[in-house]
């Protein structure tokens, strides 16, 4: 039996994701949203849409969640542990002469992706909100770093559940001010996603029409074992 059920009917909307890989990879900034209810297949469609990314491009993963898992980690964090690993030398060798400049921010990065590494590292900003904002300006300038040496994707999933923090780390990473010059996929249901850029391109999709999903549910049932 497949994995996965046949992937039909979808042409138009991977022409449009296609396109912003290819701007990803050129090195332009291009966000798509995939808006749609629950169930119609957008993490299908963007599984899809980055298998046929070239093989040098990066892919960094976020997903939301509407229960708070254990080891969660915010979209900063989580964005800087896996460009680094975690690890504060990497970044300092990627941002090369700009590490001192964001030393305060790539340490408290590195405390909050792995605390007892981070305890060894500088100490925090005492501001709070001067701390997040660090932490912002070092992982946007570690995605120009990575992006200068690969095309960088960011898939970003389920977008309708981020909380508020969540919220203003994308708004800000996904607007121009960032000056970043990557890809980005994410998913949403239909809900008020005001607080997202103008910049990100909205892409509704719907059920697959009828005789889509008829050449769908026949796939399946061909394999279907003998009785």
């Amino acid at each position: 039996r497949r994995e996965e059920t046949p992937f039909v009917n979808r042409e138009v909307e991977m022409a449009r994701l296609t396109a912003a890989l290819e701007r990803a990879e050129s090195h332009e900034l291009g966000a798509i949203l995939i808006l749609a209810d629950a169930g119609v297949g957008k993490s299908r469609l963007v599984r899809e849409a980055l298998a046929g990314a070239s093989g040098n491009t990066r892919v960094l993963r976020i997903q939301f969640s509407p229960v708070r898992l254990p080891g969660y980690r915010s979209p900063s964090v989580e964005l800087f542990a896996q460009l680094v690993g975690g690890g504060m030398e990497e970044a300092r060798a990627l941002l090369g002469d700009d590490a001192e400049r964001h030393a305060q921010g790539l340490a408290g990065l590195a405390a909050l992706a792995d605390p007892e590494a981070g305890e060894k590292a500088t100490q925090p900003d005492v501001d709070p909100a001067a701390a997040r904002q660090n932490r912002w300006l070092a992982v946007t300038a570690l995605l120009r770093a990575v992006d200068r040496l690969s095309p960088v994707v960011l898939s970003i999933e389920n977008v309708h559940w981020a909380d508020e923090a969540a919220r203003e780390f994308l708004a800000f990473v996904l607007s121009p001010d960032a000056q970043l010059h990557v890809g980005a996929l994410l998913t949403a249901r239909t809900t008020d996603l005001t607080w997202l850029p103008e910049t990100v391109e909205r892409m509704p999709i719907g059920p697959l029409e009828q005789d889509a999903a008829e050449s769908m549910l026949g796939a399946l049932v061909e394999d279907l074992p003998p009785e």
